[in-house]
């Protein structure tokens, strides 16, 4: 359950961060973050060492292709989960002494990248690992878009150029090992 939360604690409050307006938005963006890194705190107190994955959930998604919604945690994804969600208010503490033109959708798109960030690391899947590994590109490449710097518009045509290849090439490589591994 945890591990549930841990993913869709940061969705749910940029979906409601959308909602919000004026100077709060900061503020409320940031209390997301710091309570989504207590929870991930909170999710290594109460790791046990020596067990292997932890905090398992496996539920069938696409049943005719084997593919499941299939998420835990050990102890690898449990520290790239810590670093992740320490990260998140970091960000949002640094972009503090900046104004952002519509800034409830600037705070949003970065907890939206953490939800997937944190889906890629918790994934036990390889199509669901994919499918967060998309889902993290599209916060990323709108921050790029609308607040980048100057030469932003080619920057981020080369950013959705470059991944794009190499998410399809990632996905072919997925294909193959699906199609030959019994």
């Amino acid at each position: 359950m945890i591990t549930l939360l841990l993913i869709f604690f940061p969705l749910v409050a940029a979906m409601l961060l959308l909602l919000v307006k004026g100077e709060q938005v900061k503020k409320i963006a940031l209390g997301a973050a710091i309570v989504e890194f207590a929870i991930s705190i909170g999710a290594l107190f109460l790791f046990q060492k020596n067990a292997d994955t932890q905090f398992e959930l496996n539920y069938p998604w696409i049943r005719s292709m084997g593919i499941n919604f299939h998420v835990g945690m050990d102890g690898i994804s449990l520290l790239l989960v810590l670093l992740t969600t320490f990260l998140v208010p970091v960000i949002i503490l640094t972009s503090f002494n900046k104004d952002h033109k519509n800034p409830s959708t600037f705070y949003s798109l970065i907890l939206a990248m953490q939800f997937a960030l944190v889906g890629v690391f918790v994934s036990l899947d390889g199509f669901l690992f994919y499918v967060f590994w998309e889902l993290a590109l599209i916060p990323i490449y709108f921050i790029c878009l609308l607040w980048g710097g100057d030469d932003r518009a080619r920057i981020t045509f080369k950013f959705f150029v470059y991944t794009l290849a190499g998410s399809l090439l990632m996905l072919a490589g997925m294909i193959y090992l699906y199609q030959f591994t019994p």
